[in-house]
């Protein structure tokens, strides 16, 4: 089944390469990797706009206005030096072209990098030293355990919590996820608010806020440890000792955590039986009909049933979230919609442990 948000067919609609296609998209901030990826509902309108299928709207900026959407700094891998490339200073937004008020008043005027949000899901102290608590028992026995223990009876925790709130004239510093998501890590990892294992919190912490407010980190282990290191080190941007050096800082993680996470789809949609049986087959499913309508679909020891009629029969997509949620198919096995319709790439188990984090705990304070 080919996607009509495929970067296949969006290529061939602009009269472009796929590779082309996706420079555009990569450059665009959009967090494509490959051409056989397809591009998430909820970035549609900005991938087409990228690729000259679709003019701006007041809600959406052309990704060449500089002030909004400045060329993204190269991803950071785990293998590649940090990025050096300087920071381009916006001016103080005043009205954006999308509609959101920026930032205003500060030393430093952050250019909008992310989802926009009225309702960011922060976390409290109480989630995170559930985080810490839970990362001190699964270290236990490792050769690296944590210590356990806050500094400052947990004051400097409470500050490095209220610095993704941080606002100037009733406007907020960081209102997208991603920005918020880079103060919250970005403090976590600076202010060292436990005695030890804060840039494992730092991780984790991060994991469960995307996670709070729908959204996934698409990259792998490693990419994260790196970079935390690389935060801890200030090599995350080229050296600056300027009282500029935070803010520089957090704008060049919430780049990188836009190019490594996306929203997450628990979305169903309908199929037809032999895309559906295709499908299955990729995630190592045996598919047996039995007499008449009946089909049993087997993936290991699990087992789910379907019935379809022929090939071009559809099966609705209630019908395929039971099998997914069957056959650990779904979203909480890191098989969200857009892995399983679309072929993005599969959270890892890493990433799909932590972020769920607090779903382990029967209760906490989630106010704080």
């Amino acid at each position: 089944m080919s996607s009509p948000r495929s970067i296949r067919n969006l290529a061939a609609q602009a009269g472009i390469t796929p590779d082309d296609a996706l420079a555009r998209l990569q450059a665009a901030g959009l967090p494509q990797k490959q051409v056989s990826q397809s591009v998430a509902r909820s970035d549609l309108l900005q991938a087409q706009v990228a690729l000259g299928l679709a003019q701006p709207t007041a809600h959406q900026p052309s990704a060449t206005i500089g002030t909004l959407n400045p060329p993204p700094t190269p991803p950071i891998s785990s293998i590649a030096p940090p990025a050096r490339a300087p920071v381009t200073v916006a001016p103080s937004v005043k009205e954006s072209e999308s509609g959101m008020k920026g930032p205003v008043g500060h030393q430093y005027d952050l250019p909008l990098v992310g989802h926009p949000s009225n309702d960011i899901k922060h976390l409290s102290i109480s989630m995170v030293r559930a985080i810490y608590d839970q990362l001190e028992k699964d270290y236990q026995t490792s050769e690296d355990p944590i210590d356990s223990g806050e500094r400052d009876q947990g004051a400097i925790l409470d500050a490095a919590l209220t610095r993704p709130h941080t606002s100037a004239g009733g406007r907020l510093k960081y209102p997208t996820v991603e920005m918020a998501a880079a103060a919250l890590m970005h403090a976590m990892v600076q202010d060292h608010p436990f005695h030890d294992g804060n840039k494992r919190t730092a991780i984790v912490s991060l994991l469960v806020f995307l996670d709070q407010n729908n959204f996934v980190f698409t990259g792998e282990e490693d990419d994260l440890f790196n970079t935390v290191l690389k935060i801890a080190s200030h090599q995350i941007v080229e050296e600056d000792n300027s009282s500029l050096r935070d803010d520089k800082e957090m704008h060049t993680i919430s780049l990188w955590i836009r190019s490594k996470s996306r929203k997450l789809s628990k979305r169903a949609e309908n199929m037809q039986w032999m895309d559906l049986r295709s499908t299955l087959i990729s995630y190592g499913c045996d598919v047996d009909r039995k007499r008449g309508n009946k089909i049993t679909i087997r993936r290991g020891n699990l087992v789910s049933y379907t019935g379809a009629r022929n090939d071009g029969h559809e099966i609705s997509g209630e019908s395929i979230s039971k099998i997914r949620k069957d056959l650990k198919l779904s979203e909480e096995d890191g098989v969200d919609s857009e892995v399983f319709y679309y072929g993005a790439s599969r959270i890892s188990g890493f990433i799909n442990k932590y972020r769920k984090t607090l779903d382990d705990f029967a209760a906490y304070d989630r106010t704080g």
